[in-house]
């Protein structure tokens, strides 16, 4: 073929013919065989240029589309590492997503691991602290047990105000007694027996023989309720002293062993004291409640038989049958008697009936109550001299308890007085009596005496006439509904500072209505709460500005009272209310509402409500003059309710929250609790020191004004602005659940993505795990293949062992279902393993 090809590179005739000569003339070849031979090299020569011409372009299509496919393949890279890049980003992302999301479940976890830790402490604490109070509850109830005879923390001995006015009660119904009898008889010219005068009293007095018939009355009530001191002689001088002494006789025997009967040992022992007070206790208790004892039946027997005494007393000094009405009030003055006998021992300090010895020499004014009626203690200092005494007086000396010495004179005592300086005789009356009683002069001359006896007659007329008209006012006291009156003037200072106060805070509520924006509810609670305080201090005010200036009101104008009252009882409910939520917000910008603040508000308006039953009730009650025990009770009613109302609350764990704003809130809870501590102390001064009732109700004003200013300027800066550093809690509620959102749905389209991600990939890596499960089963394709379901099956098994997400997997799963029924008809060839088939049949069958 070489030399073909040699021959084929020579172009020129010369060359052939110079091969043609040496092939002749080697004699290889004939001239006819070699002209041949050269006509088919010359073809050869040709084909094999076109075979290289063909070849040639064939090469040259061949490297153009080598080249084609080399920047195919480039840009197919470039693909592949944009993909790449692109697959690596989205992992991150999706790495980070998943930390994200993983943070924010451990996030939840730990908090909800910090709740349930911290309601397990809460729980832990409160059985801690009820174990405690039990504790202390049954070591409380044993120490009562024990002390059950001595015990008298919890007495229910009348207040002082409530003994003076029960004593001047029983004292009025013996002046209107004895007036009216004084003015229907003629006494100074009886002549009576020593039974009825046995200390010719009666001359002393003549002049006043209703005085002398005042103290008469009062000597039958000593003598049947009051012969022993500290109450024993309630039950009567004779039976019932015997009965009542024994029963103390018996608890002495007890208590040191002595059987002595002498009562000194009450004098200074705070044991006996406690013992009489729980002991009388329950005697005055079985008496109201009807009780059928020995004690008690001797007790109403006595009240029957000094009744009797007083009747006698009277019908023998009238001369007739006393009128029935007279006999109703000697039944009732022997019944309050009774009663103020029985209060003597109830109360642990010592009762005494005060009373001096005829001829005794007293100071005017000072300690001992003794106050001319006529010009007060303008006299003070001056020396007279005690003729008789009228009525008695009421002191109350020591507490039974730490101190047993102090007097202190609960009711002065009427008594007829000789004035040692002008040799005249003078009535006096430190209860301050309307009536005015003039000297009696001791007669110089037989003639003066007759003009004096008569002058002094008339005047006892007049005076007997004006007593009698007072008795009968006093029966029937609703016509005074609109009589003019005035009240008490609070004092230029108080009206002025309240004045002050009340300017203040209208000026704050009107300011924070005005710029504090009112799409909370609590915002609108606490302006109406502010509106409503200003209405009442303004309506206040104005009630003490008419008090101050002495303008002339009825009785009726405590109505106006009382119904300003509802102002500021609503104002409280609102502001305690408000005040609550206010300080709760902080603890979770959620703006809801809990049962507990339903429990809390309801509460509050059962409060406010009773409040106001209670003010109208008393309101009603001093407009009716109905019985001055009723009016006690439903005043005892109302302090108890101050004092439940405005009993301090722990609030420490509300006032320690972290934002700001609520440091205002907690000084607001604080002045509310001050000026509570300031009511519940005026409350109990009200029974303390009811002498001093004008300036205790000066210091309620004040306070309540004061702390009441105080806690409107700390909530209208507690009240949120709606500034961006303290926002609206409802608009802060938006943004917040807005914020929620958006980031909720950002997650979700991150998770969205994710699983499409996975998803996209999925069938080729289905696919992959098919052909290996198929070939592991297969051992790369010696034995035959199982169904297609049990390769299947076996993915969808290792699927749900990995664990994802639920649409993850579902996902999964759909497209392993759609593969099934791709290659539902596909058929396992079966692959020989050497045997025959008969041997096989032969084989099993032997095996059977």
């Amino acid at each position: 073929m070489n030399w073909l090809q040699s021959l084929a590179g020579h172009s020129s005739n010369k060359t052939e013919e110079t091969a043609k000569s040496k092939l002749q003339r080697s004699g290889i070849i004939g001239e006819d065989e070699l002209g041949e031979l050269f006509e088919w090299g010359r073809q050869a020569a040709t084909e094999i240029a076109n075979l290289r011409d063909s070849l040639n372009e064939t090469i040259n299509e061949r490297n153009y589309r080598v080249g084609e496919l080399e920047k195919e393949k480039s840009t197919l890279y470039q693909q592949i590492t944009g993909l790449s890049d692109q697959l690596d980003r989205r992992n991150a992302e999706l790495e980070q997503t998943t930390r994200r999301l993983e943070a924010k479940q451990a996030e939840m976890d730990q908090a909800v691991r910090k709740h349930y830790e911290q309601i397990d402490k809460l729980v832990l604490d409160h059985s801690r602290d009820l174990g405690i109070l039990e504790t202390r509850l049954n070591n409380e109830k044993r120490h009562l047990q024990a002390q059950l005879l001595v015990s008298g923390d919890k007495s229910q001995a009348w207040p002082d105000e409530k003994l003076r006015t029960q004593f001047r009660e029983l004292c009025r119904i013996v002046d209107n007694a004895t007036a009216t009898i004084a003015t229907t008889v003629d006494i100074s010219s009886q002549v009576l027996s020593h039974r009825l005068d046995p200390d010719d009293s009666l001359s002393l007095v003549k002049g006043r023989p209703h005085f002398w018939l005042r103290w008469r009355v009062w000597s039958v009530l000593q003598a049947g309720f009051f012969s022993l001191p500290f109450g024993f002689g309630a039950f009567g001088p004779d039976r019932g002293a015997a009965e009542i002494t024994a029963l103390y006789r018996a608890w002495r025997s007890r208590l040191d062993g002595s059987t002595d009967p002498d009562l000194d040992i009450f004098h200074s022992n705070e044991v006996a004291n406690r013992w009489r007070s729980i002991t009388f206790q329950t005697l005055a208790a079985a008496a109201t409640d009807g009780g059928s004892g020995s004690l008690i039946q001797l007790g109403h027997n006595n009240v029957i038989h000094v009744t009797e005494q007083i009747t006698s007393l009277l019908s023998v000094i009238a001369g007739s049958q006393l009128q029935g009405g007279l006999q109703g009030e000697m039944r009732t003055a022997a019944g309050l008697a009774y009663e103020l006998a029985l209060q003597f021992g109830v109360n642990p300090a010592r009762l005494v009936l005060l009373t001096v010895e005829r001829s005794q020499t007293v100071v005017i004014g000072g300690s001992n109550g003794f106050i001319d009626c006529e010009d007060g203690e303008e006299r003070r200092g001056q020396k007279v001299q005690v003729v008789m005494v009228a009525s008695p007086g009421l002191q109350r000396i020591g507490d039974g308890r730490s101190e047993t010495t102090q007097e202190h004179t609960v009711v002065p005592y009427t008594m007829c007085t000789l004035r040692l300086s002008c040799n005249e005789v003078m009535l006096h009356n430190p209860r301050g009596d309307s009536k005015a009683k003039q000297p009696v002069r001791v007669e110089p001359s037989r003639k003066s005496k007759d003009n004096l006896v008569n002058n002094r007659g008339l005047r006892e007329q007049t005076e007997s006439l004006l007593a009698l008209c007072e008795t009968s006012h006093s029966r029937d006291m609703k016509g005074l509904y609109y009589v003019p009156t005035r009240g008490i003037k609070p004092g230029i200072g108080v009206v002025v500072w309240l004045w002050l106060v009340t300017t203040v805070i209208t000026i704050v509520t009107i300011c924070s209505i005005g710029s504090v924006p009112s799409s909370w509810r609590i915002t609108r609670l606490l302006h109406a709460g502010m509106a409503l305080l200003c209405l009442y201090l303004l309506l206040h005010c104005l009630d003490l500005t008419v008090q101050q200036a002495g303008t002339a009101v009825t009785y009726n104008y405590i109505v106006f009272q009382s119904l300003n009252t509802v102002w500021r009882t609503l104002s409280d409910v609102f502001l305690l209310y408000g005040c609550w939520l206010n300080v709760l917000r902080h603890q979770t910008p959620k703006v809801a509402v809990w049962r507990s603040d339903l429990v809390i508000a309801g509460t509050l308006w059962a409060l406010g409500l009773y409040k106001l039953g209670l003010q109208f009730a008393l309101c009603f009650a001093w407009l009716d003059f109905v019985d001055i025990k009723i009016i006690d009770s439903i005043a005892a009613a109302r302090k108890r309710y101050f004092i439940c109302l405005f009993s301090p609350v722990d609030l420490d764990h509300q006032l320690t929250p972290a934002i700001q704003e609520t440091h205002m809130a907690g000084w607001a809870t604080y002045c509310l609790l001050v000026r509570a501590f300031c009511e519940v102390v005026i409350v109990g001064q009200l029974d303390r020191a009811p002498t001093g009732i004008l300036n205790i109700h000066r210091a309620q004003d004040v306070c309540y004004s004061l702390f009441g200013l105080l806690f409107v300027i700390f909530i209208a800066c507690s009240i949120p602005s709606g500034s961006g550093n303290d926002p609206d809690p409802w608009e802060l509620e938006s943004k917040i659940s807005a914020r929620l959102a958006e980031e909720q749905r950002i997650l979700d389209e991150a998770l969205q993505l994710t699983l499409q991600n996975s998803l996209d990939g999925w069938p080729e890596e289905a696919d992959r795990l098919f052909k290996e499960r198929l070939a592991s089963v297969t051992e790369s394709g010696t034995k035959s293949a199982p169904v297609v379901s049990v390769v299947l099956d076996t993915l969808r098994d290792q699927v749900r062992q990995e664990g994802s997400d639920e649409r993850l997997l579902q996902g999964k799963l759909d497209h392993l279902t759609r593969m099934g029924q791709d290659l539902e008809d596909w058929v396992p060839v079966y692959k020989w393993d050497g045997h025959s088939s008969d041997d096989h049949i032969a084989g099993e069958e032997e095996k059977s």
